[in-house]
């Protein structure tokens, strides 16, 4: 069964005193009505329509948007029996109504309006709702139970807010999530049980938060857990069993931190991961079998870090590994072996280092070796990199080599393209 589309085109507007949903008064207007399969859109520059057009039971969309609303009054949506999708964004709403009275909801988006504390039971009938979305509003405090009644809750988004803290039990009631969204807020410590609940969690992005600590176990309940995002934060150590248990993990983001070491062993229950970002930390060294675990990782960015020391058996475990980043540290010698157990390489990106000395055998293992970029080092000569079989592609930018057509490694000869890589042809 079709629906009606109202689109209110308005020519004067004439609002009362409060800005309100619940009442609203229109001058001179001009109402257009269209077929539609299962939305009303509401279309104004300020505000929108009179109460009436409100009593549509079988309506499924509603959208409220940039329209200046400062309140919803109880009982405004009571004839939207059938309603599954409302959205309220980019208005001025500083609360909303204990019930919204909306038992079929499936999704709730309330994105930039000026919220500033979920309060207990803030959404009772709602025990359908799937997706609620509170990102770009001023919310600092969250009771324990804001989120109860909400047992069916698969998606909820937190991010710009001002949270600083997560009651321990604020996720109890919504089990079932499987995406987790609180980036953007002042998070500071992430307490030991606060996602004990969350076993089907699939995502969970904290990134861009204040968080220093991350108590032991945090994630330990976490089974589910593919992508957790600890990026642009202000971690400077990790707990030797902070990532235990996370078995489904894929990707781990630890960019743009102050980690200053990685313990052994902190690695060692993700056997899933693949893409471990390391990038922009102030980490001084790479301890032998400090990788072990990450049984399938893949891709490995530790690019802009302070490390100096690469100790043969740094890279052990890792056999599928086929892109490492070591760009922009302070590295200035390669002993020999220490790329053993990365058989499987493909890219390593050097440039941006103060390597000077590469010992023979510093290459030995890696039998796929295609691209390798040494820019602005200071080494001498290339002979090392005849233990490279497989190697195409050298970037030799900003070396004693920079001016060169072409270089010779062994029997081969690598010619400049016009990208200024040195290829073999």
């Amino acid at each position: 069964m079709s629906l009606t589309k109202i689109t209110i085109l308005l020519s004067l507007l004439v609002l009362s005193h409060q800005a309100e949903l619940h009442s609203f008064h229109l001058t001179n207007n001009v109402l257009s009505l269209e077929e539609s399969e299962d939305s009303t859109e509401i279309v104004s520059d300020h505000l929108v329509q009179p109460t009436q057009v409100f009593n549509r039971s079988s309506l499924q969309s509603v959208s409220i948007i940039n329209h200046n609303l400062t309140s919803i009054k109880e009982g405004t949506f009571d004839n939207f029996l059938n309603l599954t999708n409302l959205v309220l964004d980019n208005n001025q709403i500083d609360s909303l109504p204990r019930d919204l009275n909306l038992p079929n909801l499936r999704q709730l988006t309330f994105k930039n309006n000026k919220l500033v504390k979920l309060h207990n039971d803030s959404f009772v009938n709602l025990r359908n709702l799937q997706i609620l979305k509170l990102d770009y509003n001023e919310l600092g405090e969250i009771d324990p139970n804001a989120v109860a009644g909400l047992s069916n809750l698969k998606v909820l988004t937190l991010s710009h807010n001002k949270i600083e803290h997560l009651p321990k039990t604020v996720f109890v009631a919504v089990s079932g999530l499987v995406n987790l969204d609180i980036d953007n807020n002042f998070l500071t410590v992430i307490e030991e049980t606060v996602f004990d609940s969350l076993e089907e969690l699939v995502t969970l992005n904290l990134k861009n938060n204040l968080i220093k600590t991350i108590n032991g176990g945090a994630f330990r309940r976490l089974k589910a857990l593919r992508d957790l995002n600890l990026a642009q934060n202000h971690l400077t150590k990790l707990e030797h069993d902070v990532f235990h248990h996370l078995a489904e993990l894929d990707s781990l983001h630890l960019e743009n931190n102050f980690l200053e070491e990685l313990p052994n062993g902190v690695f060692q229950d993700l056997g899933g991961v693949g893409r471990l970002l390391l990038t922009n930390n102030s980490v001084r060294e790479l301890q032998k079998d400090v990788f072990v675990g990450l049984k399938q990782l893949r891709n490995l960015k530790a690019d802009f870090n302070e490390i100096r020391v690469l100790e043969k058996g740094s890279f052990y475990g890792l056999p599928f590994c086929y892109d490492l980043n070591l760009s922009y540290n302070k590295i200035d010698h390669l002993p020999s072996g220490v790329f053993d157990g990365l058989e499987n390489l493909e890219q390593l990106l050097l440039n941006g280092n103060k390597l000077s000395t590469l010992d023979v055998g510093a290459f030995t293992g890696l039998t796929a070796l295609y691209a390798l970029n040494l820019e602005n080092s200071k080494i001498d000569d290339l002979d090392t990199l005849e233990e490279l079989p497989k190697l195409r592609l050298i970037d030799l930018k900003g070396t004693k080599y920079n001016n060169m057509t072409s270089v010779n490694i062994g029997k081969y000869v690598f010619n400049v393209n016009k990208y200024n890589n040195w290829v073999l042809n």
